[in-house]
């Protein structure tokens, strides 16, 4: 009735271990994705992405295009060979690494609707993450969609969504096992977030250029980040689909941020740099309640009590026959004490 009543095409489908809902929006007729992987002299980890990509996603058209800053001339051959094969669009531009930069060259070359952007190291797992990212993009009001990210051949959850936590942007539930049922279902049901990862993020054409693509300023890292906040202040609302989920063999391309003192410090300059462009995101999120914590990524409640004064009660006794009279109505749990403080 209510996507009836919006006007909106899409189907229910029942999510057992939670007890809901969820819905699948209908891809638009003839709409196209444009799969943009930006990658160098990594082409037998790009290899098993588009093939993965290839062999399971179904249901869209979609065409993809291969970003390459500058690999050696024998991964180049092997790059192009594979592209020319199956029809790839193969863009080859030796440059400093910049991911932003690599990501708007694809963006320039889409034909499609929309545009996934998608590291060359994940690998697909099921047939339905591209059309379930792509009907939920073409909602009018939604941004970036994301999808659920998991550590290699395990059910540790290495991304659904980004929070701006004090000490900067961090991955909601980051490394922990996606089997439970988390915090209100955010690892099961569909939620919006104030970020999602371009390893994997798809969202309307239109839309990216209407924030002038990817900030070229951020070259490796919070890219993503600065792209998902300038899209919420132009009103949009980006979200994670929790059940396109994938794969991802995470810095296999680049290597760790923290793993050098140099790595670390354009770590820190690019989040100085965000806050600077962003500053109501500063220890605030929109998108996560000010009621939990954001010491941990669980979710947990805030019980930071350093600053507060705790006030301890003990509760009265409650006479036997207290609820004598409620007991006779059958509609009240005679199990329910309410106790004086």
């Amino acid at each position: 009735d209510a996507l009836k009543r919006r006007g909106l095409k899409g189907e229910l489908e029942w999510v057992s271990e939670i007890y809901q809902y969820r819905v699948n929006y209908a891809v638009p007729d003839g709409a196209k994705v444009s799969v943009i992987i930006p990658s160098k002299n990594n082409f037998e980890v790009w290899k098993r992405c588009v093939d993965s990509l290839r062999e399971y996603t179904k249901g869209v058209d979609y065409e993809i295009i291969v970003v390459d800053n500058g690999s050696c001339e024998e991964q180049r051959k092997q790059y192009q060979k594979h592209c020319e094969q199956y029809g790839y669009i193969y863009h080859h531009e030796p440059m400093e690494f910049n991911f932003s930069k690599m990501c708007n060259i694809g963006a320039g070359q889409a034909t499609g609707r929309f545009l996934l952007f998608l590291n060359d190291d994940i690998s697909i797992q099921n047939e339905v993450w591209m059309q379930r990212m792509a009907g939920h993009a073409a909602l009018p009001y939604v941004g970036a969609v994301g999808a659920k990210l998991l550590y290699p051949d395990t059910t540790l959850i290495q991304h659904i969504g980004v929070i701006s936590f004090t000490g900067g942007p961090v991955h909601s539930f980051c490394q922990m096992d996606d089997t439970p049922i988390r915090y209100f279902c955010r690892n099961k049901i569909e939620y919006n977030y104030s970020a999602v990862t371009a390893a994997c993020l798809m969202i309307e054409a239109e839309k990216f250029w209407q924030v002038e693509g990817f900030d070229e300023s951020f070259a490796v890292a919070y890219n993503d980040v600065d792209f998902c906040f300038k899209l919420t202040e132009k009103g949009y609302y980006n979200v994670s689909r929790m059940d396109a989920v994938l794969y991802h063999h995470e810095s296999l391309s680049r290597g760790s941020d923290v793993a050098s003192t140099e790595k670390m410090q354009r770590l820190l300059r690019e989040r100085e740099h965000l806050y600077r462009e962003h500053p109501q995101y500063i220890a605030t999120d929109p998108f996560y309640s000010p009621n939990l914590t954001m010491q941990s990524a669980d979710c947990a409640i805030n019980l930071d009590f350093r600053n507060k004064e705790v006030q301890l009660f003990t509760p009265k006794p409650v006479e036997a026959d207290a609820f004598a009279e409620c007991g006779k109505d059958q509609n009240v749990n005679r199990g329910i004490r309410y106790l004086e403080v």
